[in-house]
Protein backbone atom coordinates (compact mmCIF):
# COMPACT_ATOMS: atom_id res chain seq x y z
CA UNK A 1 0.00 0.00 0.00
CA UNK A 2 0.96 3.70 -0.73
CA UNK A 3 0.62 6.53 1.45
CA UNK A 4 0.42 10.27 -0.35
CA UNK A 5 1.48 12.04 2.99
CA UNK A 6 1.43 15.40 0.93
CA UNK A 7 -2.05 15.38 0.23
CA UNK A 8 -2.93 14.64 4.06
CA UNK A 9 -3.01 18.29 4.74
CA UNK A 10 -4.92 19.42 1.48
CA UNK A 11 -8.56 19.90 2.28
CA UNK A 12 -11.25 17.50 0.79
CA UNK A 13 -13.91 18.67 -1.33
CA UNK A 14 -17.43 17.81 -0.51
CA UNK A 15 -20.68 18.64 -1.64
CA UNK A 16 -24.39 18.24 -1.71
CA UNK A 17 -27.77 18.74 -3.70
CA UNK A 18 -30.76 20.66 -3.14
CA UNK A 19 -34.09 21.22 -5.30
CA UNK A 20 -35.90 24.38 -5.25
CA UNK A 21 -38.80 25.55 -6.79
CA UNK A 22 -37.85 27.44 -10.23
CA UNK A 23 -40.07 30.20 -8.87
CA UNK A 24 -37.12 31.32 -6.94
CA UNK A 25 -34.07 33.44 -8.76
CA UNK A 26 -31.24 31.51 -9.29
CA UNK A 27 -28.65 33.94 -8.20
CA UNK A 28 -30.43 34.29 -5.11
CA UNK A 29 -30.22 30.74 -3.72
CA UNK A 30 -26.57 30.08 -5.04
CA UNK A 31 -25.57 33.63 -2.51
CA UNK A 32 -27.99 32.29 0.36
CA UNK A 33 -26.10 28.97 -0.46
CA UNK A 34 -22.44 29.66 -0.49
CA UNK A 35 -23.58 32.11 2.63
CA UNK A 36 -24.66 29.73 4.84
CA UNK A 37 -21.27 27.50 4.10
CA UNK A 38 -19.06 30.11 4.67
CA UNK A 39 -19.20 30.62 8.23
CA UNK A 40 -19.99 26.54 8.97
CA UNK A 41 -17.43 24.69 11.69
CA UNK A 42 -14.86 22.61 9.81
CA UNK A 43 -15.00 24.35 6.53
CA UNK A 44 -11.98 25.38 4.64
CA UNK A 45 -11.79 29.41 4.39
CA UNK A 46 -9.11 29.00 2.00
CA UNK A 47 -11.63 27.20 -0.64
CA UNK A 48 -14.52 29.78 -0.78
CA UNK A 49 -17.74 27.11 -0.77
CA UNK A 50 -19.36 27.37 -4.11
CA UNK A 51 -23.25 26.90 -5.88
CA UNK A 52 -24.47 26.05 -8.83
CA UNK A 53 -27.51 25.58 -10.80
CA UNK A 54 -27.29 22.21 -12.41
CA UNK A 55 -30.21 20.84 -13.75
CA UNK A 56 -34.19 20.68 -13.78
CA UNK A 57 -36.99 18.61 -12.39
CA UNK A 58 -40.20 19.43 -12.63
CA UNK A 59 -40.77 22.84 -11.78
CA UNK A 60 -37.85 22.56 -9.68
CA UNK A 61 -34.09 24.07 -10.13
CA UNK A 62 -31.39 21.27 -9.32
CA UNK A 63 -28.74 22.91 -6.96
CA UNK A 64 -24.92 21.68 -5.87
CA UNK A 65 -22.95 23.20 -3.02
CA UNK A 66 -19.62 22.59 -3.11
CA UNK A 67 -17.13 23.19 -0.56
CA UNK A 68 -13.70 22.31 1.15
CA UNK A 69 -13.33 20.51 4.70
CA UNK A 70 -10.44 20.37 6.88
CA UNK A 71 -9.72 16.77 6.71
CA UNK A 72 -11.49 13.55 5.14
CA UNK A 73 -12.16 12.08 8.53
CA UNK A 74 -14.54 15.32 9.19
CA UNK A 75 -16.83 15.10 6.63
CA UNK A 76 -20.02 13.51 7.41
CA UNK A 77 -19.95 15.82 10.60
CA UNK A 78 -19.08 19.05 8.30
CA UNK A 79 -21.44 18.12 5.75
CA UNK A 80 -24.78 17.60 8.62
CA UNK A 81 -23.64 21.47 9.97
CA UNK A 82 -23.70 22.74 6.29
CA UNK A 83 -26.91 21.19 5.80
CA UNK A 84 -28.37 22.26 9.13
CA UNK A 85 -27.27 26.21 8.12
CA UNK A 86 -28.56 26.17 4.78
CA UNK A 87 -31.69 24.53 5.93
CA UNK A 88 -31.92 27.31 8.56
CA UNK A 89 -30.69 30.31 6.05
CA UNK A 90 -33.27 28.83 3.61
CA UNK A 91 -36.19 28.84 6.08
CA UNK A 92 -35.06 32.09 7.25
CA UNK A 93 -35.40 33.84 3.51
CA UNK A 94 -38.85 31.77 3.25
CA UNK A 95 -37.49 29.79 0.20
CA UNK A 96 -38.84 26.13 0.25
CA UNK A 97 -36.22 23.37 -0.34
CA UNK A 98 -38.60 21.19 -2.90
CA UNK A 99 -41.96 22.25 -4.21
CA UNK A 100 -44.03 24.46 -2.42
CA UNK A 101 -46.89 22.89 -0.45
CA UNK A 102 -50.22 22.80 -2.49
CA UNK A 103 -53.66 23.23 -0.65
CA UNK A 104 -56.50 21.41 -1.74
CA UNK A 105 -59.48 22.82 -0.74
CA UNK A 106 -62.96 20.62 -1.18
CA UNK A 107 -65.77 23.40 -0.81
CA UNK A 108 -68.76 20.78 -1.64
CA UNK A 109 -69.73 17.36 -1.48
CA UNK A 110 -71.84 16.90 -4.40
CA UNK A 111 -74.72 15.12 -3.45
CA UNK A 112 -74.50 11.41 -4.24
CA UNK A 113 -78.00 9.17 -5.87
CA UNK A 114 -78.70 6.45 -3.18
CA UNK A 115 -77.32 2.58 -4.49
CA UNK A 116 -80.26 0.44 -4.78
CA UNK A 117 -79.33 -3.26 -5.36
CA UNK A 118 -81.35 -5.40 -7.52
CA UNK A 119 -82.40 -8.88 -5.85
CA UNK A 120 -79.81 -11.51 -5.91
CA UNK A 121 -80.29 -14.07 -8.63
CA UNK A 122 -79.93 -16.65 -6.56
CA UNK A 123 -81.74 -15.35 -3.41
CA UNK A 124 -84.61 -15.37 -5.85
CA UNK A 125 -84.38 -19.19 -6.63
CA UNK A 126 -83.95 -20.38 -3.08
CA UNK A 127 -87.70 -18.98 -2.17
Amino acid sequence: MVTNHRKLNQPYLTSFAINIDSSVGASRVIKVLESAASGAPGVVAEAKPTGYAYGFSDSQVAYRLYFGVEGFERVADVLSQVIIRVTDALRSEEISIGSPPTALKILANPPVAPIRLAASPVAARST
